[in-house]
């Protein structure tokens, strides 16, 4: 198994980080995008949130693992973080300018999580055709703690699997193919093309592997799942440029 962390970019080099992600699906932007003690206090709450939601809801994406959307209200509300001007630099190299945000959720394997099979986000938009088109979102993952080989990490098959046609038998060719385990640091955004094959690992520590999701779309793609829900006056007071950012978003 091929183990690692792909390059990383910093502000200079956020058209490199988007030619790696057109190379090989996932590009990663380093974990000093957003202050620390910010990340922590994201971290905290979104614990305390998922504690209760985990006693009050089945398990929704495997054994232990779950899918929680985001609210938008403190300490989640806050444009550094849903809008974080080098992820959204990245985002719209490869997917325009005309974007928005259409879901605010999050993925965590618990202890006790198993594999989860080999899988893309998205289908593809013309799965009858031998070939794949250009993406039409892109997913941002903020990683919430350091991960490492015990805590569940994402793997990922880089070098083209999200130009893939359709009708591959995935999980046959992924067992024949190295996959890259990624060990990001706390405050890591993953920024990947969605049809990039991958899946969770096992958590075999004693706590939570949190991470939470941005899903930016092109203006035209509307997605299977709700949109984030933002109360009318809460939406008012945001500027322009995000107010366009959850446009099919307010009450």
């Amino acid at each position: 198994m091929r183990e690692g962390i792909m390059p990383t970019a910093d502000a200079p080099g956020l058209s490199w980080a988007a030619q790696q992600l057109r190379m090989n699906g996932i590009a990663v932007l380093g974990d000093d995008l957003l202050p620390r003690a910010k990340v922590e206090a994201i971290r905290e709450h979104f614990l305390e949130r998922l504690e209760r939601y985990a006693a009050a809801n089945p398990q929704n994406r495997g054994a232990n693992r779950f899918y929680m959307d985001i609210p938008f209200e403190p300490p989640f509300d806050d444009p550094e973080v849903y809008a974080n001007p080098q992820v959204l630099s990245v985002v719209r190299e490869i997917i325009g300018l005309d974007i928005y945000l259409g879901i605010y959720g999050s993925d965590t394997p618990l202890p006790g999580s198993d594999y989860q099979a080999v899988h893309q986000d998205v289908p593809l938009l013309f799965p009858e055709l031998p070939l794949a088109h250009p993406p039409q979102m892109i997913i941002a993952n903020l990683i919430l703690v350091d991960v490492t080989e015990e805590n569940g990490p994402m793997e990922f098959w880089p070098g083209g699997t999200h130009y893939m046609p359709s009708k591959m038998e995935m999980g046959k060719l992924a067992a024949e193919m190295p996959p890259m385990r990624l060990l990001p640091k706390a405050g890591t955004f993953l920024v990947r093309d969605p049809r990039a094959w991958h899946r969770g690992t096992p958590n075999r520590s004693t706590q939570p592997r949190p991470t939470i999701s941005f899903c930016y779309m092109r203006s035209w793609y509307r997605h299977e799942m709700p949109t984030p829900r933002i109360e009318r006056s809460r939406y008012e007071q945001l500027s322009p440029e995000d107010q366009k950012l959850f446009r099919f978003s307010h009450r």
